[in-house]
């Protein structure tokens, strides 16, 4: 097992199992050895196929975790816009969230997954690191960010994190923008500038796509002009950097083998989330 600064990784992510009841007022607790107040939350039907039930849903405390109908809504699986419901999430505890009666985070008859990571408790700070203002919650024991900005218009720029350290995983989406989800994997930074242009599509990795994530450092990640990480809209973006023991970020060669091939990561995960980049395939 790798040495770990992280005592208790609970602390700072966990997953919880529900079977939903369409109510407004049931509250989530989480069982992990510590308490945790998620600030950034992913929700899924497990049971129900179909976009208007079982679309991914995402909620974070930077954009407004836990305001009943105010509370923003974004879909991994759409190229939608951020949306609200007033049956949305509606309370975060100091060991849970409570997630509402919507159809896809809490109907009767239903079982979902709530994937939970801990950020600041809600706290901002501004960062000018980059070529704009950058409003950012971050974690830095943990290497988890959550940054909110908004460009002004598509001229390729630098965007502060916050995390100190340079990010191995990034999700970046146009909040007011019908557009794809972009996202950026440190296994490929030396064929920058590049991305995946997904979570919401299939396609493989892009290492020709010079509109979209240009460069990382310490402080910042720059990005293109393509509308999906850079323009005249609101963005949010997530942001890991590994932290040995706790989290890993790589890549491998598969050999159609059951029994293989095998990654070490040093721990035991309790979240895994694999994609094939050279060619089509899903998250």
């Amino acid at each position: 097992m790798a040495y770990s600064t992280i005592e208790d990784p609970s602390a700072h992510f966990q997953t919880a199992i529900y079977a939903g009841d369409s109510s407004n007022s049931t509250v989530i607790s989480n069982d992990g050895n510590s308490d945790l107040q998620p600030d950034f939350i992913w929700i899924k039907n497990r049971t129900s196929t179909g976009s208007t039930v079982s679309s991914h849903m995402l909620f974070d405390s930077s954009r407004g975790i836990g305001t009943g109908a105010n509370s923003p809504i974004l879909s991994s699986d759409s190229t939608g816009t951020e949306s609200t419901n007033s049956n949305g999430l509606q309370a975060v505890s100091s060991d849970g969230f409570t997630p509402g009666s919507m159809t896809r985070t809490n109907e009767t008859g239903k079982n979902y997954v709530a994937w939970q990571w801990k950020a600041n408790g809600g706290t901002t700070s501004s960062n000018t690191d980059g070529d704009i203002t950058t409003t950012v919650q971050v974690n830095s024991t943990a290497g988890f960010s959550i940054i909110t900005d908004s460009p002004g218009n598509n001229t390729a720029r630098t965007i502060g994190h916050g995390l100190g350290a340079k990010p191995d995983f990034i999700i970046r989406r146009a909040r007011n923008r019908g557009e794809n989800w972009n996202v950026y994997h440190s296994g490929f930074e030396s064929t920058l500038p590049g991305g995946f242009w997904g979570l919401d599509t299939t396609a493989a990795y892009n290492d020709a796509a010079t509109s979209g994530y240009t460069s990382v450092s310490t402080t910042t990640f720059g990005v293109g002009t393509d509308y999906s990480v850079n323009g005249n809209y609101n963005y949010v973006t997530w942001a890991w950097t590994e932290k040995q023991g706790y989290s890993k970020f790589g890549k491998y060669v598969g050999n159609g083998n059951s029994d293989g091939p095998f990654v070490y990561t040093g721990f035991k995960p309790a979240f895994v989330l694999l994609k094939r980049t050279d060619t089509t395939g899903g998250w």
